[in-house]
């Protein structure tokens, strides 16, 4: 009931009274969400399980930039990635 409260405020057709109005619901609503202990839990849960679920992005993504950083810091001065000097 509340979702649709919201959606039906938030619609075009809706004065801007009425959107502002539902968006300081919704604000108030994500503030409860924030503060109560069990919310706050529960949304670190999700955050983890989303960053968890996104590897098969974030290590292609880290494989295809890594070495094009190396090679600016190389051309910067930075020693890094080199082997060391056989003795």
């Amino acid at each position: 009931m509340f979702t649709a409260m919201v959606s039906r405020r938030l619609s075009r057709g809706a004065s801007k009274r009425e959107r502002v109005s539902a968006r300081k619901m919704c604000y108030f609503c994500l503030l409860a969400v924030l503060t109560h202990p069990l919310g706050l839990a529960t949304q670190l849960a999700l955050a983890y399980a989303i960053h968890k679920s996104f590897i098969f992005v974030r290590v292609p993504l880290a494989a295809a930039i890594t070495p094009k950083i190396v090679k600016v810091l190389r051309s910067w001065g930075w020693q890094i990635g080199k082997k060391k000097a056989t003795r």
